[in-house]
């Protein structure tokens, strides 16, 4: 059990931003997430069409899982999905640039190449991936935006594997 004695000795007539508080460091939006990169778990993840139903999208929620923010809520990414029109032979450049970003993803998650074809978004709940952060002014509001999704260490290789060991990626973090 903590102590908590030190409290009874503060002053509860007295201000709450005493001289060792910065008030130009608080940040004005309580849920404020400071841009870094942090280790993350897929709670959920989901395909659907947007509420106007004119795109469809890959639906992406992460906990942070270490460090001073894990305890701090979990934040989406919506990702568009692309998807040929009727007649549509080809994939447009923009098409293609929307599967690279949905492959990094996979790629973070530590899906191969040799097996995305056959992965749904609800497979990818539970894996561990670094996710870096900037923050996006949305009007009056900030918005955390995923800048970047990466494998636990950049190469996409655990310690474990270059050591015999079984990858962080073959099973859910509850497993790790």
């Amino acid at each position: 059990m903590s102590d908590f004695s030190y409290l009874e000795d503060l002053d509860l007539e007295g201000t709450i931003f005493t001289d060792d508080v910065e008030i130009d460091e608080i940040p004005d939006n309580p849920n404020h997430l400071p841009e870094d990169t942090y280790t993350c778990q897929i709670t959920e993840a989901s395909m659907g069409l947007t509420n106007k139903k004119d795109k469809v999208g890959l639906t992406i929620k992460y906990q942070i899982v270490e460090g001073a923010y894990s305890t701090a809520f979990p934040f989406t990414e919506w990702i568009q999905v692309p998807v040929k029109a009727p007649g549509q032979e080809e994939w447009t450049p923009e098409q293609i640039k929307m599967q690279s970003r949905i492959k990094k993803h996979y790629e973070a998650a530590g899906f191969g190449a040799d097996e995305m074809k056959g992965i749904k978004p609800s497979m990818m709940i539970g894996r561990i991936l670094k996710v870096t952060t900037k923050n996006k002014k949305d009007g009056d509001f900030e918005r955390i935006n995923i800048f970047s999704v990466s494998p636990l260490d950049d190469t996409g290789v655990s310690s474990e594997e270059t050591s015999g060991g079984a990858s962080p990626f073959s099973k859910a973090a509850d497993d790790i």
